[in-house]
């Protein structure tokens, strides 16, 4: 009898450690999972929901999460569309703990697209079937390889006004053109939204590793 509880006593000791064992191996896998997962997976599955954006300039952004690309976002604030760059924002709240990884369409797109068309404003365009944001640039945007230079370029094909936000200033005008790490904006007087100013051209050069966001107008 005294054998029996012995080694009955042996089998509970052997469970707990197996126990512990696989906890142990749970939380291994649980910390290598989270490992693997980047911000934008963390936005991506927040498409419709409202996010606090604390950018580089210590002003603070809530919008609705509306896109997200490799190197920007796409938020509705207060009833416009901004685009905003990831680096241009120092921390996020609101963002919970889940994570949605790109679609198989998306990913493909990016694996296929050459090298440098991700970044930088001098990135090619790339296929003509995505498009810029809706209310920003007229369409909406498909597709994963849709830089923050591909697109400025759309919203200068599509003559959109906008507001560029920089660290200290804005700039309300139409983008005219955009170049490799810099883009020129012909600014646009409020009285003067939707026609072009004519006989004059006091553009600002703006560089984009400056721009902190760009937003819609309404005209």
């Amino acid at each position: 009898m005294r054998w029996e509880m012995l080694f009955a006593d042996l089998e509970s000791q052997v469970d707990a450690v197996q126990s512990l064992d696989r906890d142990a191996a749970a939380a291994d896998l649980t910390r290598a999972e989270a490992a693997t997962i980047v911000l934008t997976d963390r936005l991506r599955g927040l498409r419709g929901s409202a996010v606090r954006a604390a950018l580089t300039t210590g002003r603070d952004i809530e919008g609705e999460v509306r896109e997200v690309f490799p190197e920007w976002v796409l938020l509705a604030v207060d009833g416009r569309e901004v685009i905003v760059p990831l680096r241009a924002v120092e921390s996020w709240s609101g963002l919970g703990v889940g994570a949605t990884p790109p679609s198989v369409r998306e990913a493909v797109a990016w694996l296929r697209a050459p090298q440098g068309q991700g970044s930088g404003a001098g990135a090619s365009q790339g296929p003509r079937q995505g498009a810029t944001a809706q209310g920003v640039g007229g369409q909406r945007p498909t597709g994963a390889v849709l830089g923050l230079g591909q697109a400025l370029r759309r919203l200068s094909r599509d003559r959109a006004v906008v507001v560029v936000h920089t660290a200290s200033r804005e700039h309300h005008g139409r983008i005219e053109r955009v170049g490799r790490d810099h883009f020129d904006l012909q600014p646009v007087l409020a009285q003067e939204w939707g026609e072009r100013r004519r006989g004059s051209d006091h553009r600002v050069v703006i560089g984009v590793d400056g721009v902190v966001m760009i937003g819609s107008t309404v005209q």
